[in-house]
């Protein structure tokens, strides 16, 4: 499974079937965390947990609980710009790569740190900021799953439209058609996960740049980090050469924020 296969397939995985990573997987996962990094010049690292929480229901706000867990990932940080969205870019390089293993994963933004506190050390100036389990989906779903008011499948369907959230510099709505060879990797962007599936972020497409803005929310600058990724990851995948350059005086679509920018190579 390539990585555009993997931003399709991936869902949000909230019951597991009990058992440990194998050694392959967690040796093969493990590798793959340790061959990369995160951009921007962030210092982050991806630690590891084994956590056997028993019954222990560990929270995730109105996305319910997860289960059945006994793996987890997590990513440690420290402040500094652009930490937020370097270091969550980084880390949906690492679910994307647990997804093409075949494994089950779900981002924890609202987790129960206590959960935690024995299998963490933090340095100085470190925070504990994303937790995210990773394993073999199965057993019992949460109740919310079971009385099917959410699924990973509905969260997909009711993605904001791709005029919404892609934008021509009037900041009128773009169209796939509109959007030329950068369709692909704006449909992409549209698929990546974010806190209560809110998406915000706004992207403004002129013929040079990709200019991306936040909707100030709790966990704008994580989910912009995680698009971030989905967008360039498949800018390469596509050909479409270019990188990510802040720059000045970028106007913003109404109720947003300016944040970084997608320079296309000449």
């Amino acid at each position: 499974m390539d990585i555009i296969e993997a931003m399709r397939q991936r869902r949000s995985t909230r019951a597991y079937d009990g058992r440990p990573l194998s050694t392959e997987h967690h040796d093969a996962l493990a590798a793959f965390i340790a061959s990369t990094s995160p951009p921007f010049g962030v210092s982050a690292r991806i630690e590891l947990i084994q956590a056997d929480l028993g019954n222990e229901r560990v929270r995730l706000g109105s996305y319910g609980s997860v289960r059945g867990a006994r793996d987890f990932m997590g990513l440690i940080r420290r402040d500094g710009p652009l930490a937020q969205e370097g270091s969550a870019y980084w880390f949906e390089q690492v679910v994307l790569y647990c997804t093409s293993l075949g494994l089950g994963t779900v981002w924890l933004a609202g987790f129960t740190r206590s959960s935690f506190s024995h299998h963490v050390s933090l340095a100085p100036g470190e925070s504990l900021n994303i937790a995210c389990p990773v394993g073999y989906p199965g057993g019992r779903k949460p109740l919310p799953e079971r009385l099917h008011l959410m699924s990973s499948d509905k969260l997909h369907d009711t993605k904001k439209a791709f005029a919404e959230l892609f934008l021509r510099p009037d900041f009128s709505g773009l169209t796939p058609d509109a959007a030329g060879d950068l369709a692909l990797p704006l449909q992409l962007t549209r698929l990546a996960p974010s806190a209560i599936n809110l998406q915000p972020y706004r992207i403004v497409v002129t013929p040079e740049a990709c200019h991306f803005h936040i909707v100030p929310t709790q966990h704008a600058h994580t989910d912009l980090g995680i698009a971030l990724c989905h967008f360039e990851q498949a800018c390469v995948h596509q050909g479409v050469a270019g990188g990510y350059s802040v720059l000045s005086d970028i106007p913003s679509p109404p109720k947003t924020e300016y944040v970084i920018s997608f320079l296309r190579a000449a």
